[in-house]
């Protein structure tokens, strides 16, 4: 089953609605803590936000889950693209644009796993997931309500 057809069906982890799956690939996907999003608009230049999140892996000896967080944040005038925080190189990383057609030709040449790692697909669902939870909208991109 592909994350599309998942993410359509809203998989919750332990069937439990404060932990939606952001997206998945293979073994591995991410849950974030609904309870735990977090929008914080006081800093002058960037509209900031955090969760917490599970990253949930099947393996043959059995199942792993670990909480983690993830910030991200995105400059106010909202016309630049998000940013997550990569806490293992303690760097800003641009999330490229979401465009539907632009990411069907992106994975044609490069494949889906150069498209999960260059266009950060985890981060990005996640954040969508995030603003959608504390601003009560949807994040505004091209995909139309679709997962690439």
């Amino acid at each position: 089953m592909n994350p599309s057809s998942v993410l359509a069906a809203v998989h919750f982890l332990d069937n439990d609605p404060n932990y939606p799956a952001t997206y998945y690939h293979a073994n591995y996907r991410e849950y974030v803590d609904l309870s735990s999003c977090d929008w914080n608009d006081t800093n002058a230049d960037y509209d900031v936000y955090s969760t917490g999140y599970i990253a949930f892996t099947f393996a043959p000896e059995g199942e792993s889950r670990k909480y983690h967080t993830r910030s991200f944040r995105q400059v106010k005038d909202g016309i630049e693209p998000p940013q997550f925080y990569d806490a293992k190189t303690q760097e800003w990383i641009t999330i490229p644009v979401y465009d539907r057609d632009e990411v069907q030709r992106y994975k044609k040449y490069k494949g889906y796993l150069g498209y999960i790692e260059n266009y950060h697909a985890f981060e990005y669902f996640m954040f969508k997931m995030v603003y959608r939870e504390t601003h009560g909208e949807e994040y505004p991109d091209n995909l139309e309500g679709e997962i690439p």
